[in-house]
């Protein structure tokens, strides 16, 4: 009887699933792509809102109460 090696055995390769070294395909970039930061398109006239400030409220508004 020539020495066989048992019929099953575990092969030295890894499982079909494992993680893959590579990193995932998305990953955030270091840099933003430039079109989160291009202004929206606007027709000709329209000018953009320029920041304001906000309002005071309407409490604010009011005087002091004049009693301690």
């Amino acid at each position: 009887m020539p020495d066989q090696p048992p019929a099953f055995t575990m092969p030295d390769q890894p499982p079909a699933f494992t993680m893959p070294e590579t990193p995932p395909a998305f990953t955030m970039p270091d840099q933003p792509p430039d079109v989160f930061f291009a202004p929206p398109e606007l027709p000709e006239g329209l000018v953009p809102d320029e920041p304001r400030e906000v309002p005071p409220s309407p409490e604010e508004l009011l005087p002091p109460p004049l009693g301690n």
